[in-house]
């Protein structure tokens, strides 16, 4: 999948992006408030990406939650 999304948004995809506050200099070095935390989560994305292929997606059957009484997604009677 990161073939793909690096097709669409670059070699660095927006949804990965290297500190979560956008800081130029954030690194182990010099992290910001969140760089411990940001790291684990955006090497969890990243190696999703990295395994998940296409094939494996049409396999994948996309469960949506039931939609609650009252709710914005419950039909009208």
């Amino acid at each position: 999948m990161l073939d793909v999304v690096r097709v669409f948004e670059g070699e660095q995809p927006a949804g990965i992006p290297s500190c979560i506050f956008g800081l130029p200099e954030c690194s182990d070095d010099h992290p910001c408030p969140l760089h411990g935390h940001w790291a684990g989560i955006r090497d969890s994305f990243d190696a999703m990406l990295r395994k998940t292929t296409i094939g494996e997606l049409k396999h994948r059957r996309l469960e949506l939650p039931a939609a609650r009484p009252g709710s914005v997604d419950s039909p009208r009677s």
